[in-house]
């Protein structure tokens, strides 16, 4: 139990120092993903409680600002132009202002943001709330409105409204525990008399709490998270926290797996266990309509509104899933806007248009990605889809039927169970693959109708990247590093 001078002296640390080491609260190892870990069974964190009217005087809040609004009885989070409502994801725009002041505390930052009570600044680490089953969350007596902890059993944030648990993203309730309490929380940052129920409590009415912001590459980068470690990510606008398995959006319910995380035996490809892996039904696309080809049974086709401005053909049949992925289902058409190195795209022999519906432009490595060099970029890719990896190209493999062993062979022509000949036009998988041929280094163009050749977004050096090649003379994938001045075909897959 802190007395109320510990508390003061603790705030007292935080207001004259930024910290940049990890900070642990009721732990004394922090998990090395975190830069902030308040660990309790019995408590949860308590970010700052403002009613929507205080929430509106907060001049400019920075994107990732996080306060619990004790009008609508729901956390809620700045993407920066909006207010997102976390509990039934409704946005209210943020008026303009102009901050004066500063942020009262800093980790990781000796300039906190002037919106924010606490400010945490990590480009490779979350943070990280009390972690707690649902049987020790119900344990928690008289639960504040707005604590916040991790659930275990059901891989979710939650949060009290001070009569029920709700988790963020999942539909239902439950009732909080209403028996009288003792004793008090372990931190207080503004406040010298944090809430009982709170491990951590930020008190104000003018500032919120400020999560680590970070890019999804930066966020790829983290080494082993922490479950339940929570982050804003910077270029989706949403809060993000880590379930086990992968990385649960709070803004579309969507997950973003990683290859350690499944349990269709592509958990044991070692090569993929850290990387993220899309794997979203087209159902989820706006504009899709199910149209199924009986005569595909590895994959469900679906019509798509907005499949013209991105591949030719219309909009019959323009999306494939596989094995829960969601493909294009013919290579795109899109001119990339790069102007740098390696810029050329265009149709085979330099045609001004497409040689045949499906077999799209040919794009040297840099063109296709749009100048990126992260993996996943979206690059000629319309908002929403992706580049794909080559650990997304392997998911799709094991999804047809590939072994691992065969999947991780490089420099080499892999089948199990003629996977090229499924990806094929005519396939059972609904791919759809036209072999278009390739345009070389030198501006020449070769093998049309004879070999197919698909960019990924994962480079392998500063002047290669893997690809996928598909032969009109056997049934096999061939997975090898290309030269980044190839043009080959692109195909996208949905975010």
């Amino acid at each position: 139990m802190l007395t109320k001078n510990v508390f003061i002296i603790i705030i007292a640390l935080f207001a004259a120092t930024p910290v940049y080491s990890q900070v642990a609260i009721g732990t004394s190892s922090p998990n090395g993903s975190a830069i902030l870990e308040v660990q309790s069974t019995i408590q949860g964190f308590l970010p700052p409680s403002l009613s929507s009217t205080e929430r509106d005087a907060i001049p400019s809040p920075e994107a990732g600002l996080m306060i619990y609004n004790s009008t609508t009885n729901a956390p809620e989070i700045s993407n920066g132009s909006h207010w997102v409502n976390l509990a039934n994801k409704t946005e209210v725009a943020i008026g303009a202002g102009t901050p004066s002041g500063s942020g009262l505390f800093g980790i990781g930052t000796n300039n906190p943001n002037a919106s924010a009570l606490l400010d945490l600044n990590s480009s490779d680490k979350g943070f990280l709330p009390p972690r707690m089953s649902s049987a020790q969350r119900d344990a928690i007596a008289l639960p504040a409105a707005g604590l916040i902890i991790y659930n275990t059993d059901n891989a979710s944030l939650e949060f009290s409204d001070g009569s029920d648990w709700i988790p963020l993203g999942d539909a239902g309730t439950a009732a909080v525990n209403t028996t009288s309490a003792s004793g008090k929380g372990l931190v207080g940052l503004g406040t010298a008399n944090p809430h009982h129920s709170a491990a951590l409590e930020l008190s104000n009415n003018t500032k919120g709490f400020l999560l680590p912001r970070l890019t999804t590459l930066q966020r790829n980068d983290i080494a082993a998270p922490a479950e339940g470690l929570s982050i804003y990510n910077s270029d989706l606008k949403c809060l993000q926290w880590y379930n086990g398995n992968g990385w649960y959006n709070a803004c579309d319910g969507s997950v973003e797996l990683l290859g350690g995380g499944f349990t269709n035996g592509f958990q044991d490809n070692n090569t993929c266990t850290t990387k993220v892996i899309s794997v979203s039904s087209c159902a989820s696309v706006t504009g899709a309509a199910l149209n199924d080809d009986v005569n595909t049974a590895a994959g469900t086709e679906y019509n798509w509104t907005a499949a013209t401005s991105s591949m030719g053909g219309n909009t019959d049949r323009a999306l494939v899933e596989i094995g829960g992925q969601c493909w294009f289902k013919r290579s795109t058409t899109t001119s990339s806007p790069y102007s740098g190195t390696n810029s050329w795209n265009g149709y085979y022999n330099n045609a001004s248009s497409e040689p045949a519906v499906g077999e799209g432009r040919l794009y040297q490595w840099q063109s296709a990605m749009n100048g990126s060099t992260d993996e996943r970029a979206q690059g000629v890719c319309p908002s929403g889809w992706h580049i794909p990896s080559d650990c997304e190209w392997m998911f799709l493999e094991n999804s047809l039927g590939m072994t691992i062993a065969q999947q991780i062979r490089d420099n080499a022509s892999r089948s199990t169970t003629g996977e090229g000949a499924k990806l094929k036009s005519g396939g059972s998988s609904g791919f759809t693959a036209l072999l278009a041929g390739f345009r070389n280094t030198n501006g020449s163009f070769s093998n049309r109708f004879t070999t197919g050749n698909w960019w990924t977004s994962s480079q392998t050096s500063s002047a290669d990247a893997k690809r996928r090649n598909l032969s009109s003379t056997n049934a096999n994938v061939y997975r090898n590093s290309a030269n980044k001045a190839f043009g080959f075909s692109v195909r996208c897959l949905k975010d």
